[in-house]
């Protein structure tokens, strides 16, 4: 089956043509309960162990950006739902509703293969940054405003964040705050 480019008026999205696309708890619900996962990884020395301890850190990090983004405590939040959680769990908070609640049937999914495809990236350039000598970054921003997600239900929503500039400037908003 083959892909194909759609220019849409916000940027360019994948589409999968006849075929099916797994997908995954969004909102970085799916990262966040694969950090339970590492606690059964086995480990041969202690460079090993830290690098678990530093993915098993990172894959929290966007649920705690994104909950932090709506106003609540996102460390607590995301303690909440790792104690609660299970192995095929789709069960988290839902930020744009102040509710607790199966994220799946709500519709806050993101495509497997999207999250598959940042952490792999993200492992490679970890490991790249590891092997070189120096690393120019930007200083991050920390005056931003928090969003606040109260009314913003349809931000969560598939075609209107494909669609909308505005949903998607949150949304940039949003994965800029997760990289710093």
């Amino acid at each position: 089956l083959g892909e194909r480019l759609g220019k849409l008026s916000s940027g360019v999205a994948v589409f999968r043509v006849g075929g099916r696309q797994d997908v995954v708890i969004g909102g970085g619900i799916a990262l966040l309960y694969s950090a339970k996962i590492l606690d059964s990884v086995e480990f041969d020395n202690e460079d090993q162990r830290v690098c678990i301890d530093i993915v098993r850190k990172v894959v929290q990090l966007p649920a705690i950006a994104i909950i932090r983004n709506s106003g609540k405590e996102g460390s607590v939040f995301a303690g909440k739902m790792l104690e609660n959680s299970k192995a095929d769990s789709r069960y988290g908070y839902h930020c744009a509703t102040d509710q607790w609640s199966d994220l799946h049937k709500l519709g806050v999914i993101d495509p497997f293969k999207m999250v598959r495809t940042v952490l792999q990236d993200a492992a490679s350039v970890a490991s790249l940054m590891t092997t070189t000598e120096a690393v120019i970054t930007e200083l991050p921003k920390r005056d931003a405003p928090k969003m606040n997600m109260r009314g913003v239900k349809t931000f969560w929503t598939w075609p209107l964040h494909l669609n909308s500039t505005d949903n998607n400037q949150k949304f940039i908003s949003i994965m800029e705050t997760i990289k710093y």
